[in-house]
């Protein structure tokens, strides 16, 4: 039965290289690619991108995961009897993932449904359409950094002593060299697509909290379009007596929006595509 559902809307910052044009173009070349050529294999996972919705703002981009079952069970409310079922032909169940790119802010929100794709999956289907489907994207390499929350930057200044620090960092969108650091010299003068650290004090001590390691990363939290993967602070909490961890996987930051939904859980594109608007121009106000 359709009706209306929460779902939450994560936040990510896009990466973009060796792209012949803008983002616009990007997504122009891939709203060009034809219907027959947008599925994605992706080991065992099946990606389709279905629609590209281009909008003042950026496109809103339909992904669907092909399931590969091809049986179900049905029931019959009139003599209460079940019985298996097989779709027909080439008929596949699908699940649908909407995800709202940005243009200007180079933001990524997507839509986190349990089933369906996940950003992850629907950036590789990108890639993977494009550069089999459109000139000058060979080399082409799409990703995205997650958004986090600002509360992590204030839970690394409560820790009384810092022991260990891990950082994984990708490539910026334009090149290394827009960031001033060691850590980005190094990931420049390596061709890195990507750099992963880690620190650890000496034993009974704590890292400098003024330079290296931790200015680096609070650095990278800061910037309004980070490209900081994943980060891990383990430390000495006051007035705690063991260690405190914390990580950014878990304060992935995200907003609850209400959309209208088929029978089957997909949200319509225009309920999502006003909650997608909505998004937008919210963050935009905190800017």
């Amino acid at each position: 039965m359709a009706g209306r559902t929460n779902r939450k809307f994560y936040k990510y910052t896009l990466q973009a290289h060796a792209a012949p044009g803008s983002y616009d173009d990007i997504f122009s070349s891939l709203r060009r690619v034809e219907r027959q050529n947008r599925l994605a294999e992706l080991g065992d996972r099946r990606i389709f991108v279905s629609d590209v919705t281009r909008n003042e703002l950026g496109v809103v981009v339909r992904f669907l995961s092909i399931q590969p079952e091809t049986d179900f069970t049905t029931f019959d409310e009139t003599d209460f009897s079940t019985s298996e079922e097989t779709l027909p032909g080439n008929k596949r169940f699908a699940v649908a993932s909407h995800a709202y790119f940005v243009f200007g802010t180079r933001r990524l929100i997507f839509e986190y449904v349990r089933s369906g794709p996940k950003a992850e999956e629907a950036l590789a289907a990108v890639q993977v359409i494009l550069r089999s489907q459109a000139d000058g994207y060979r080399q082409f390499r799409l990703s995205a950094t997650p958004v986090v929350e600002e509360r992590f930057v204030r839970d690394i200044d409560r820790f009384e002593r810092i022991r260990v620090v891990k950082i994984d960092v990708a490539e910026p969108n334009a090149s290394w060299t827009d960031w001033d650091d060691p850590l980005h010299e190094l990931g420049e003068e390596s061709g890195a697509g990507r750099v992963t650290l880690e620190a650890t004090a000496a034993r009974g001590e704590g890292l400098n909290r003024r330079n290296g390691i931790v200015q680096v990363l609070k650095q990278a939290l800061r910037a309004p379009n980070s490209h900081l993967k994943r980060a891990v602070v383990e430390g000495k909490m006051p007035d705690e007596a063991g260690a405190r961890t914390i990580r950014t996987d878990r304060m992935h930051e995200f907003d609850t929006r209400t959309v209208s939904v088929d029978s089957g859980g997909s949200a319509d594109v225009l309920s999502v595509s006003a909650a997608f608007q909505g998004l937008a121009e919210d963050e935009a106000k905190n800017v």
